[in-house]
């Protein structure tokens, strides 16, 4: 359902914003084929990412991984930052702060994403601290708006919550860091370390913009 109410919105871009004053998402990703076709993303891992009727399929064992990463951008002052918003759908494996999800990286900061079958995890890659977690079916399609800057904020939602409701995951301050290159990922992105258990996961949607136009 497109316009009208939200409890999240993005940020303006301007002090007193017009209707299109707003940030927006400069990359979209839709399942017309797999990430990979596109120059903007290259994939990276063993396993396998498969075109379906209605989402990419990412298969991998518990050894291997298999995810896209995003052409560099410049986020080069310390205000400046990622939003994203995606939508997949777990259907086998993952466990907490490895395996399935998304990797933001800025000149600044690190932060991921970490989705197993039963929860939701936001991850400080540079402090390897666990921001947040929350206990969720993320069997049924899951949706995350995550945005970044020296601190990170994340919300999720269902295909069972209301239209336009976001529950929030969590937010907290990211330790500084310096890094050459700012990019994001997605995909499974390490592998398993607790067994043997395969992960799948249909990916939807994945949407992001960076610096001066996250607002």
């Amino acid at each position: 359902e497109l316009g009208g109410y939200s409890t999240v919105n993005l940020p303006a871009l301007v002090e007193y914003p017009a209707d299109y004053n707003f940030a927006n998402f400069d990359i979209n990703w839709l399942p017309y084929d797999t990430p990979d076709t596109s120059p903007h993303w290259t994939k990276t891992g063993t396993g396998t990412i498969t075109a379906a009727a209605r989402y990419a399929d990412f298969f991998t064992i518990a050894t291997q991984t298999a995810f896209v990463q995003s052409s560099n951008f410049v986020t080069d002052a310390t205000d400046q930052g990622v939003i994203a918003r995606f939508r997949c759908r777990a259907v086998q494996g993952g466990e907490a702060n490895r395996g399935r999800g998304v990797y933001i990286q800025t000149t600044t900061r690190r932060v991921s994403v970490y989705i197993s079958t039963t929860d939701i995890f936001l991850y400080d890659e540079e402090a390897t601290n666990t921001i947040a977690n929350v206990s969720v079916d993320t069997r049924v399609n899951v949706e995350v708006l995550i945005a970044v800057t020296t601190s990170v904020r994340a919300w999720y939602r269902t295909s069972e919550e209301p239209n336009k409701r976001w529950i929030e995951i969590g937010n907290g301050a990211l330790q500084a860091g310096t890094n050459s290159n700012a990019f994001v990922r997605f995909g499974h992105l390490s592998a398993l370390t607790l067994g043997a258990s395969d992960q799948e996961t249909h990916w939807y949607e994945f949407h992001y913009s960076y610096a001066e136009r996250t607002g």
